[in-house]
């Protein structure tokens, strides 16, 4: 695989030691990506995520301070999951994440002049049953779409 790929982690990281192992046998070492992009908070799993992944060169690891409350004018549609309190602090506190992830790529990509570049978007708590390689060989790239491993959707540029 060419290294022309970026990819982006996010999350808690509190399966990590579930994890890790699966991520760089599946995806990282399977892609030797050209950077690795990691947010996550401070809690008490952090300094171990910190660990296993400090052993790549090629790697950006953020630690963010998580959102602490909902703002009461942020509206949430009545039937949706994220409709209880804890959970749509856990999403906002996903959505920051995100967004601070976007940009580091995003300062990454204009400081280096990146061109034609994958994007690969992951969370922290997943495990791969094979390499991705394969499955990202037969994605049509040729109009810029930006490849995003889950459900979740985030233009870059």
């Amino acid at each position: 695989m060419n290294n022309k790929i970026i990819l982006c982690f996010s999350g808690t990281g509190r399966s990590i030691k579930y994890t890790y192992e699966n991520i760089k046998k599946n995806v990282i070492n399977d892609l030797s990506p050209a950077h690795i992009f990691i947010v996550t908070e401070k809690q008490e799993y952090y300094e171990q995520l910190i660990e296993y992944f400090s052993i790549f060169e090629n790697i950006t690891i953020k630690v963010v301070k998580n959102v602490g409350f909902v703002d009461k004018n942020l509206k949430f549609f009545e039937h949706t999951p994220w409709n209880k309190p804890e959970t749509r602090l856990n999403y906002l506190n996903f959505i920051y994440k995100r967004y601070e992830l976007s940009k580091l790529v995003r300062n990454y990509v204009e400081k280096h002049k990146l061109t034609d570049y994958k994007y690969i978007y992951s969370r922290l708590d997943v495990m791969y049953k094979y390499p991705i390689s394969g499955q990202i060989a037969k994605v049509n790239t040729d109009k810029k779409v930006y490849l995003f491993l889950l459900f979740f959707i985030q233009k870059l540029l």
